[in-house]
């Protein structure tokens, strides 16, 4: 159901890129359920939408991104919405945008130096800030209510 609504929502914003849902429901996902639930919505998120938005080898490294950040999260069990939106936020940077940069430089470049990963590294750091903001965003926004309704699914069916 996660990963449905996540597929959805980035479908929805396909003309927006770097701004979509997808990593905030992750994290959301993985504080209400924990770090299995979090790194399969996560996971399962980049493939079946990769299938939707076109596959490639970039899909792993979105599946492994996006599960390790779900993964995370659902030991942190963060309830606040401002500190998730911050925590969110550095690790949609740090952790999506470093593993998704660096395999970027492996792959387009033939011969791969220290200097060409960090050529790719402050390339990406627009996208990867772009990203970051709409997750914390999303969290904002939607956080406190997609957790509501989540809490209350979880205790109604004793998961």
């Amino acid at each position: 159901m996660l990963s449905a609504i996540s597929i959805a929502l980035r479908c929805a914003l396909i003309a927006f890129p770097n701004v979509k849902p997808v990593l905030a429901i992750t994290i959301i996902s993985g504080c209400v359920f924990g770090p299995m639930v979090g790194t399969c919505a996560g996971a399962i998120t980049m493939l079946v939408s990769n299938a939707l938005f076109g596959q490639g080898v970039w899909t792993i490294w979105q599946m492994i991104s996006a599960g390790l950040i779900g993964f995370i999260f659902g030991f942190a069990r963060i309830k606040n919405r401002f500190i998730l939106a911050i925590f969110g936020s550095i690790s949609v940077f740090v952790i999506y945008g470093l593993i998704m940069d660096i395999q970027s430089a492996f792959m387009f470049y033939k011969n791969v130096t220290i200097s060409k990963v960090f050529a790719t590294l402050i390339a990406g750091v627009q996208f990867n800030v772009i990203h970051a903001l709409a997750t914390a965003a999303f969290l904002l926004i939607l956080g406190g209510r997609i957790r509501e309704i989540l809490e209350k699914y979880k205790g109604e069916y004793d998961l």
